[in-house]
This record gives structure tokens, sequence and C-alpha cells, in this order.
């Protein structure tokens, strides 16, 4: 009886769980439906009801292990029924707290369900395979929660199910701008905590606390006309409408190499490159700008136009050119070209030259100069920058030996740094205008000095103002003009030079700066005609006598004689004339016995260049031998041999005792002689042979006549 008690019981909690799932069920299948829509919206359920599925989802184990005992089948599915898993359900807000607390709906396997408010951390155990609904979003107007994470699944695992939910604002993003012809630009927001993207107009949720972007420059513009703004970007706080407005601009390209100044819109500018509203009105001033006395920029041109309304990229060509005041002034030079340097120092011209230089400005000399090509009048006034101007030489010849040349300019410039001196060639000189300058021009009377010379002479020349120069005349008949009152000094001995022929020469002479000396070759004057040292008070013809010369370099152990031009003499390294014949001397006896030789291939040499003459010496020793005399060099080895008859034996006998067939070294004077005697050796062989020849036949006879 007590058995069948036990069952009644069981019986009867089955049926009253059964009707009590019934009745929830009937409320459940309301509270989800449509669970799987983005957009589900949970009703709210009584307390009393809550109270019995929370009383379910406490009992929910008990029942099914209750409802496995009764039924008594252990089948798989009743197995996999019996197995609960821990599950964590837990969430986070970004934003402002929730208005209100989301729902859980869970739906076991056997057909029940419960709903659950959703606390930020809840921990449930359930049967295998329950389903789970998370609510995904709670809306306040144009204000929501909202959740990208999976809100539903089946639970077979343990697990943690996080959620995070994004406060957003319904935002709508719009536009305008001036003009047509541009595509609507993007705004860039977040959403759901990633950036994203909408082509305006555009109403869109917003995540709340972010920031949005408009671009500061629609992407339809480009390097001619753009529309910008510059309230392009923004945090959103709550639902709005934002619009951006894009001004219109085209781009104005200012071609100039000065500074300009213009009206825009009537206010006074610096007038640069750039972007500009459309519509605005610009007008060019043309406007000299001088920077100081004497440097200023003068506006030549405006191309297309000096007043303009901007409704279209433009480019604007403003033709300037920086001029430069050039004052020139005439001097009469009392120095030569080559130390004028010595004469002018850096000065700043800020006052009239003649009041630096009183007396020696000449007024009566007129300056023509190449003005970029054009032969013109050279005076002081503007030039424009980058202006060519060639000085022409013109010169005035009182005759063919006496003249008045312009010498050289000095360049100064006005500010306080050191002047730039340019000499002049005959052809004139040239010189860029890029600065204000006074070109200060020197004329100068000079005298012809020719000189005649078969090789050419080094000469130093002593100025007026006591600078010396080292020049060097060419070879032949060459003139230069010398400042009255010069000395010249001619070298007695010259140098030959390197590449002297590229060395820029001014007035015909070459000045010796920074040459290189061939070496091993001179000229050696011999003598100068009116005199080596000569002042300069009138033109003058000088001829030079002179020979070429070489240096021979002479390498030897000993001393070296030779025949040279005919005359015997010692051989020395030395400078010789050009075309010297050397026959160098080929024995040079020490003693008797002793002495030395010339081993050397060539011994007979034609200086026309330098030479470098290497003498081999071999030292040599008389030897004799059996009377007979022969010199030898130190050192060698000879032989001793003699061909003498058998019987006969022999020996050298001198400076050495050495038998026949001996080497003896040469390092003295030697005398040998051969020294024979018999060999007494030999003979007795030869006699006793001899006997023992003779007795044996004697025994052999008498053994016969037995």
């Amino acid at each position: 009886m007590g058995r069948h008690f036990t069952i009644l019981v069981l019986v009867t909690i089955v049926i009253t769980i059964a009707l009590l799932s019934s009745v929830l069920n009937s409320q459940v299948n309301e509270h989800i439906h449509d669970k799987n829509s983005f957009h589900f919206v949970t009703h709210s359920i009584s307390r009393n009801k809550a109270n019995i599925a929370w009383h379910i989802r406490n009992s929910v184990e008990s029942a099914y292990r209750d409802h496995d005992s009764i039924l008594n089948k252990p089948s798989e599915k009743n197995y996999m029924y019996s197995k609960f898993l821990n599950v964590s359900f837990s969430y986070k807000v970004i934003g402002q707290n929730l208005p209100e607390t989301p729902k859980i709906v869970l739906e076991f396997p056997n057909g029940t369900g419960i709903i659950l408010t959703f606390s930020q951390n809840l921990t449930l155990k359930v049967p295998y395979n329950t389903e789970y609904y998370i609510q995904n979003i709670i809306c306040l107007g144009n204000v929501r929660w909202d959740t990208n994470n999976i809100t539903f699944g089946n639970i077979t695992t343990s697990e943690n199910i996080p959620i995070i939910y994004y406060e957003q604002d319904l935002v709508t993003f719009n536009y305008t701008a001036q003009g047509t012809g541009f595509s609507p630009p993007l705004v860039t927001y977040y959403y759901f905590g990633s950036l994203a993207f909408a082509r305006t107009p555009a109403t869109v949720w917003v995540d709340y606390n972010s920031s949005y972007s408009f671009p500061s420059i629609i992407s339809t513009s480009n390097s001619e006309e753009r529309w910008i703004t510059s309230e392009n970007t923004g945090i959103i706080k709550s639902p709005t409408k934002i619009t951006v407005y894009y001004e219109k601009q085209y781009y104005i390209s200012v071609s100039s190499s000065i500074p300009v100044f213009a009206l825009v819109n009537s206010v006074n500018t610096t007038f640069s490159s750039g972007w500009y509203d459309e519509g605005t009105s610009i007008q060019i001033e043309n406007i000299t700008q001088y920077y100081n006395s004497t440097v200023r920029s003068v506006i030549t041109s405006i191309s297309p136009s000096s007043s303009f309304i901007v409704n279209s990229s433009e480019t604007i060509k403003i033709n300037s050119v920086i001029q430069y005041y050039i004052s020139v002034v005439i001097f009469k030079s009392i120095f030569s070209n080559i130390d004028i340097e010595y004469n002018i120092y850096s000065t700043a011209i800020n006052q009239p030259v003649s009041s630096i230089f009183p007396g020696l400005e000449n007024t009566n000399y007129t300056v023509f100069a190449l003005v970029n090509g054009v032969n013109t009048t050279f005076s002081s006034g503007w030039y424009d920058e980058g202006t060519s101007i060639q000085i022409e030489n013109i010169t005035q010849y009182y005759n063919s030996t006496v003249r008045s040349v312009i010498t050289s300019i000095s360049v100064i410039p006005s500010m306080h740094i050191n002047y730039l001196m340019l000499s002049i060639p005959y052809n004139g000189s040239k010189f860029t205008v890029n600065g204000s300058v006074t070109v200060l021009i020197y004329t100068l009377t000079q005298y012809l000095i020719t000189f005649h010379s078969p090789y050419g002479v080094s000469a130093s020349i002593i100025t007026p103002s006591g600078k010396t120069n080292e020049i060097f005349i060419p070879n032949g008949t060459s003139s230069i003009w010398v400042t009255p009152n010069s000395i010249i000094d001619i070298n007695r001995i010259s140098h030959i030079y390197i590449n002297i022929s590229t060395i820029p020469k001014f007035f015909g002479i070459i000045f010796l700066h920074n040459v290189t000396q061939i070496p091993s070759e001179r000229i050696f004057v011999i003598s100068v005609n009116p005199a080596f040292n000569i002042s300069v008070t009138s033109p003058l013809n000088v001829s030079v006598n002179e020979v070429l010369q070489f240096y021979v370099n002479v390498t030897s152990k000993i001393p070296i004689k030779a025949i040279i031009n005919g005359k015997e003499t010692y051989l020395n390294s030395s400078w010789y004339n050009d075309s010297t014949r050397i026959f160098i001397l080929t024995q040079y006896q020490i003693s008797p016995t002793e002495r030395y030789v010339i081993a050397s291939y060539q011994l007979s040499y034609l200086v026309n260049k330098p030479l470098n003459i290497v003498i081999k010496i071999e030292k040599q020793y008389l030897v004799t031998i059996n009377g007979v005399s022969k010199w030898y060099n130190a050192g060698s080895s000879i032989y001793l041999s003699a061909k003498l008859p058998f019987y006969e034996s022999g020996e050298f006998e001198g400076t050495y005792k050495v038998p026949v067939n001996s080497f003896i070294t040469v390092n003295r004077s030697i005398t040998e002689n051969l020294v024979t005697s018999l060999n007494f050796v030999i003979l007795g062989g030869i006699i006793g042979i001899l006997l023992i020849t003779i007795t044996l036949s004697l025994l052999l006879i008498l053994s016969g006549k037995k």
C-alpha cells in the first residue's frame, strides 16, 4: 500500500507540473512571438506568473529527474534531458544606463519555457539544448539601446554569454553647397563602436557620445575648383539634425617673382596663389616697390587682366623686373692693371666718388658698352636685373707704341662688402647686373715693350706702386704694354712651364701664378740688349740672347771623364746646352795591375732633352799565366789547366799554389807559372812490369829446354 501511495504522489506532482506548464506556455508564446526578429518586443508579465516561472526554474532539475524515474526509460533522449549545464549571462552598456532591464526567454527541450529579468550577471543551470532569446533592443523615442551581439541560440555546453548594449541616437545628416557640379559627400560616424559611412542626406543611428566627420572638401573637387567647409566634425550627444554648408572656391594661380598687392573685396592685402570664394572681387595694384634708394621692382605687365570677379579658375601672370641703380665713374689710372687692386679698397660708396678721389675723375672720357647686345653709351642709371653689360675697350692710340686704354673695372657693391675686381681682356669686360654697384672704369697710358727671344724669357716687373709681378714672355717676338716708370728685371734663368699656352694672357704676358714647372728644362740668358734691368720711360725693343738647357743626371761610383763638345773633362750631373755631344771614356787605370772599365752599352749622347745617365763600372785585375797577361773582372773564376806527358806531373805556383786543373778567383792581380817534374810512381810501375815480364819469359824458356 505504501508503494501505491508513493506512485500516486508522484503522478499528482507530474500532473500539477503539466497543468502549470500549459498555463505558462500560453503566456510564453505570447511573450516570445517574433523571437527571431532583430527588433522583437517583450511584453510585461504579471508578478504571479513571474513567480511561477521562477518556481519552475528552481524546480526544473528535480522535475526532469523525477520524470525520468517515473518513465523508467533509459533512452538517449532521456539521458540528454537529464544533463544540466551551467550558463552565465552578462551585459554592459556603452553610453548612459538602460531605461529598463532587458529580458531573457528560455525554452526547454520538453517544450516548456520561462521569461527572466536580465540582471547584469545571471548564472543558471539549464538542461542540455535549451534555447535562449535575449532582448536585443530597448527604444525610447529617438534614442535606443541596441546590441550587435548574437542574442539567441542553443545551450549545448557550459558557457558565458556576454552582451554589449550601445546607446544610439537617431541623427539626420544633410548638407547644402554653393553652385553645382558636385556629388553628395560621405559622412563618417560610429555604429556599434565601429566606423560607418553614409551618403548624405541620411538618417542613421549613431553611437552616443561618438564623433562624426564630413569631408572638409567634397571628393568631386579638383585642382581648379572645390567645395569646402570648416565645420565638418562634432560629437553626438542627442538625436539631432546636422546640416553642413560647403562654400565653392576657385584656385587662382599667381605667377610672380615679387610680392603683389591687390584689393580683395576692397581690402588691401598681399595677393598670392590660393583658393578664393566664388564671386570675390580682385583688383591688382600696379605699384613700383622701392626697397631702398638703389633697388626697386617694377611690374611690366598683368595678364589676362588686373581686375576681375572670381567665377572660374585662373592663372594670373604678373611680369616684373628688379632694377638696380648703376653708378658709372671714369678714372685716370696712375697704376697699371696688375696692381690696381691695391689702389682701390672695399669702400661703401655713400658719397660722390669725386670727393673720395679728388682730381682723378676723367670727365672727358666717354664709355661705350654692349647693353644686352645693343651698342650704347654706358652711364649711370636704372638697369634691369640680369642685364648683360660688356664694356667696350676703346683704345686711343697716339702712335704705334703709345696708347691710352681702359685697363680695369672695379665693381663696388653699395653694401659694405668687398668689391669685385674684373680684369679686362682686349675684347672688353662683361658682367651681369645682379645688384646695385658703382662701376669704376680706369684708363691708362702705356708704352709698348717688344721682346725678341728665341725661347721666351721670364722677368719681374716692378710697378710704380712697388708691387712685383712675375711674368713669362713667350718665344719669338712678343710685345707687352707697360706702365711708365715700371722696372723690368730680366731673369738670367727661366724655367719651362707645363701647358703654358693654355694660361690666360693679360696684355700679352703670362702671370706666373699657380703654374707648374717642367723639371729638368730651363732657359739660360747669356745677354740682354739694352740691359738686364730696364726702367721704362719710353717704348723699347729688348733683344735677349739665350740658350735652352737640359739637366743631365749622372750616376756613377767613380768620377767619369768624357769628351764634351770635343773637350775632355769630368762628366757631372749639371745643366747642358741643347745639342751638346757627350762621349764617355771607357778605361780608368788605378795601377799597372788594377783598373776600372765602363760596362754600359751606350757611351755617346746628344743632349736634346733631359737625360739620366747611369754608368755601369767593372773593376778589373791583370792576371799573368805562364807569362801571358790578360785583364779579368774582379770576382771572376779562372780554370788552370795544362797538357803534360803521362810520365810528368805539374802544379801552378805564384800568387796561389794549386795543382793543375784547379779554379782560382780573381780578387787581386795574379801571376801563376806551371812547374813540371817526372812522375816516379808511374815510371817505377812501368819498370816493375818490364822486370816481371822478362823474368816470366826466362822461366818459360828454361822450362822448355828441360
